[in-house]
C-alpha cells in the first residue's frame, strides 16, 4: 500500500516537473525572439502552474502519456513557430537525459547506503526517489513521442508544420477534435504501451 502511494506521488511530481521542463525553454525562446514583450509577461513565464494541464496530468498518472499546457503565445512568423517546435522536442530529450543521469548517479549511491544502513524511513526515501527519477525519464520520452506523432495544433510537431505550411496548419485546426479523439483512442488501446515498455526494459532492466 505504501509503495503504491509513493508511486502515485512520485509520478504526479515527475509529471509536473516534466511539463515545466518542456514548456519553460519554449517560453524563454519565445521571449528572446520577441524582445518587445511586456516586462510582466517576461516574468510570468517562470510560474509552474500555467504549464500544468490538469487533464494531461491525469493521463500522465494513469497511463504515463500526457501533455502540457503551452504558454499563451502570439506567434505571427514562421521562424518563431519552427524554433519553438524544435526547442520543445529537444527539451523533452534533454529532460529524459537529465533524469536518467540523476537516476544512474543517485540510485547506485543510495543503494549502497541502504545496504550498510538499512532503516525503514531510508528505504521509503530511496523508493520515492527511484520512482520519481524513473518516471521523469519515461514521461519525458513519452512526451517527446506524443509531440512528434500527434499533430494537435498546440503540440510541437504542429508548430513545425505551421512554420513550413500555414495552410496545412489551418487544416490541422479544422481537424483538431478528430486528432484529440485519435489521441484518446490510442490511449484506450494501449498503443503507447508498445512504445514505452521496450524503452523501460532497455533503460532499467537490461
Amino acid at each position: 500500500m505504501i509503495n503504491e502511494i509513493l508511486k502515485l506521488l512520485a509520478v504526479a511530481l515527475a509529471a509536473i516537473v516534466v511539463m515545466y521542463l518542456h514548456e519553460l525553454p519554449k517560453s524563454i525562446a519565445y521571449i528572446h525572439l520577441n524582445p518587445l514583450q511586456r516586462k510582466k509577461e517576461k516574468n510570468s513565464i517562470y510560474k509552474i502552474k500555467q504549464y500544468v494541464d490538469p487533464l494531461g496530468l491525469i493521463f500522465f498518472i494513469t497511463s504515463f502519456v500526457g501533455f502540457s499546457r503551452p504558454f499563451a503565445y502570439r506567434i505571427k512568423d514562421k521562424k518563431t513557430n519552427y524554433v519553438l517546435g524544435i526547442v520543445g522536442l529537444v527539451a523533452c530529450l534533454i529532460s529524459a537525459l537529465f533524469f536518467y543521469s540523476l537516476y544512474i548517479t543517485l540510485i547506485i549511491n543510495l543503494r549502497i547506503s541502504i545496504f550498510f544502513y538499512e532503516t525503514g524511513s531510508l528505504i521509503y526515501v530511496y523508493r520515492f526517489i527511484e520512482f520519481f527519477l524513473r518516471s521523469g525519464v519515461l514521461l519525458s520520452i513519452m512526451l517527446f513521442f506524443v509531440n512528434v506523432l500527434i499533430p494537435i495544433p498546440s503540440f510541437d510537431i504542429a508548430m513545425i508544420i505551421a512554420s513550413k505550411s500555414p495552410k496545412k496548419y489551418f487544416t490541422l485546426h479544422q481537424y483538431e477534435k478528430f486528432l484529440q479523439l485519435l489521441f484518446i483512442v490510442l490511449l484506450a488501446f494501449n498503443f503507447f504501451a508498445f512504445v514505452i515498455m521496450p524503452i523501460e526494459n532497455v533503460l532499467f532492466f537490461s
